[in-house]
């Protein structure tokens, strides 16, 4: 038997014709990663001092220009704690752990003009069903209401047109009854509250006015009612 000799540059030439075959399989990836790196833990909300938050509670509070046209150009007369309604106010208990209420008075003795704005700030409270309750409670408890000499009774429920921001809000208008000596004597307040939620706070807000014309108060807090929205929103 004889054997022929292949030439070098054959056999290299038939290594790259079997390393190009279309049955060739491709070579194996390696496998994706099964899990991602754990995201950070964000760091915690740093807890406000009750001095933090009684500041924002007050700068939720009207100031002298918002009622220049209700006060005659008078500064507020009396800087308080107050009550969130008025006379006749109901206990809300939607909102737990009250923080602190305060409250700016504006009077105009000659035109009757009475203005208070309100603010109050609790731990807890939905806005809803604070606005709920006070909607259900406040005309069942301001009948025939005897409070300082004078008599409250609920008037009617006030529509206020939507204001920017706030989650929910209510008006209403009470009347009062009083003797001015032998002669009994009426006037109207009425009044919005307004509801915001921050991260640690409930804040109500109310703005409510006197006026011995009905038309002149309903006039009036529907003019304030989006000034203390704003002001509620920018505390």
């Amino acid at each position: 038997m004889t054997l022929r000799w292949i030439p070098l540059a054959l056999v290299a030439a038939l290594a790259l014709t079997a390393s190009c075959d279309g049955d060739a399989k491709p070579a194996a990836q390696a496998p994706a990663p099964t899990s991602a790196a754990p995201s950070p833990t964000p760091p915690a909300s740093p807890t406000r001092s009750g001095a933090d938050k009684i500041d924002q509670i007050k700068r939720g509070v009207l100031v002298n220009d918002d009622v220049t046209t209700y006060s005659g150009g008078a500064p507020a007369t009396e800087s308080r704690t107050e009550t969130l309604f008025g006379p006749c106010s109901p206990p809300v208990i939607a909102l737990t752990g009250v923080q602190f209420t305060w409250g700016q008075v504006w009077k105009d003795k000659d035109r009757f003009y009475f203005v208070t704005s309100v603010v109050q700030g609790a731990a807890t409270g939905d806005p809803q069903a604070v606005v709920a309750e006070i909607r259900t409670t406040l005309p069942g408890l301001c009948v025939n209401y005897s409070a300082a000499g004078r008599i409250v009774d609920f008037k009617k429920e006030l529509t206020v047109p939507a204001l920017a921001g706030v989650a929910a809000q209510y008006g209403w208008c009470l009347r009062y009854q009083f003797d001015d000596g032998d002669k009994a004597k009426f006037n109207t307040l009425c009044g919005v509250i307004m509801v915001r939620k921050v991260a640690d706070l409930t804040l109500v807000a109310n703005v409510r006015v006197s006026a011995f014309d009905p038309g002149d108060a309903e006039k009036a807090v529907l003019d304030l009612a989006p000034k203390a929205a704003a002001r509620l929103m920018a505390a």
